[in-house]
């Protein structure tokens, strides 16, 4: 589901991508491995996001994380604007 919202639904996927992404796609130094839900989100963009929406849709963790709660609202304005 987080694939097909990625492809078809996010206008602004790449301001997720940024948070922790440089332009080759490469982590950009900002995010530690605190800053994804799991370690495979860490591997590219795209499971970022993927594995970040289910967590979000899913609803199974809240987080005090500061980026973690960045990539949460990115997902609460995608869902506003569907």
């Amino acid at each position: 589901l987080g694939h097909h919202v990625y492809y078809f639904k996010d206008r602004q996927s790449s301001s997720f991508t940024r948070l922790c992404r440089n332009e080759e796609n490469s982590r950009n130094g900002v995010c530690m491995s605190d800053d994804f839900v799991t370690p495979y989100a860490q591997s590219n963009a795209l499971e970022d996001y993927a594995e970040h929406f289910m967590y979000w849709f899913l609803d199974l963790e809240k987080n005090s994380n500061t980026l973690l709660r960045s990539k949460d609202t990115h997902f609460e304005r995608v869902e506003s604007q569907m």
